[in-house]
Parts: structure tokens; sequence; C-alpha cells
């Protein structure tokens, strides 16, 4: 969530209070959709046959992944 930008001379709280789209697909569809790309987000999406047995990583970069992917899968142990 974000405020609008503000308008010249309006106070700062009177700006509406947005809600990213990123969001409103997860509460109505469900899922996060992509990211929609243009001028604001200069990025595309990519795809790989490969596997991630396929990644080389430098053995710090490849720990933390791991560390990463152990929280993923135990997360809701954890934090009960």
């Amino acid at each position: 969530m974000y405020l609008e930008d503000q308008d010249s001379g309006e106070p700062f709280m009177s700006n509406k209070i947005i809600l990213s789209q990123e969001y409103i697909d997860w509460f109505t569809l469900g899922k996060i959709s992509r990211p929609r790309f243009g001028l604001n987000f200069p990025a595309q999406f990519i795809e790989t046959q490969m596997d991630w047995e396929d990644i080389i990583l430098n053995p710090s970069t490849e720990k933390q992944l791991f560390e990463i992917k152990l929280w993923l899968k135990h997360n809701h142990a954890l934090m009960n």
C-alpha cells in the first residue's frame, strides 16, 4: 500500500491509499500475477530448461539460498 502522489497544497494525509495490483490479484484470485513490465519496470520474463541442480553459485550464496529453501519448507513449523 502507498499514498497517491500529493497534489500541490493538499495535506499529506488527504491522498488516496493505493493497494498494489499484486495484492489485489492475491486477494481476489488467490495468486500473485507476474509484474506488468513497462517503463516503470523495465525488465523481461526469462525462462530456461535448466533446473536448480544445474546452477553454479559461490559457496556463500549457495548456503544462503539453501537457508531460504529450508525456511520456505519449514516456516510453518518454526513459527508455531
